[in-house]
């Protein structure tokens, strides 16, 4: 897992509007002062995205089609991650 997760680049540009098809791999749910959120890291081309919001995207192991922007790029523990914002299921 390690080496799959040093090859991950980032998708698109801060700002862009990107059409990806994706893996779920895990979703991480809590409860905050806005209400139940999650945390969905999926694969895609090996790369990782995350969405962190309120929106469910489907379930762990679903492959889905996403419309969405992307909100930044972000390392965590060493893993290159594209982070999107409103993302929208389109297949």
């Amino acid at each position: 897992m390690a080496a799959k997760n040093a090859a991950s680049q980032f998708v698109g540009n801060i700002g862009e509007k990107v059409t990806l098809t994706c893996t779920i791999d895990r979703i991480f749910y809590f409860q905050n002062d806005y209400g139940l959120q999650s945390i969905f890291t999926m694969w895609c081309d090996g790369n990782v995205i995350v969405y962190k919001g309120s929106a469910c995207l489907g379930e762990k192991g679903d492959i889905i089609e996403v419309s969405a922007k992307v909100k930044k790029h972000d390392v965590y523990n060493g893993t290159k991650q594209t982070v999107l914002l409103r993302p929208r299921v389109i297949g």
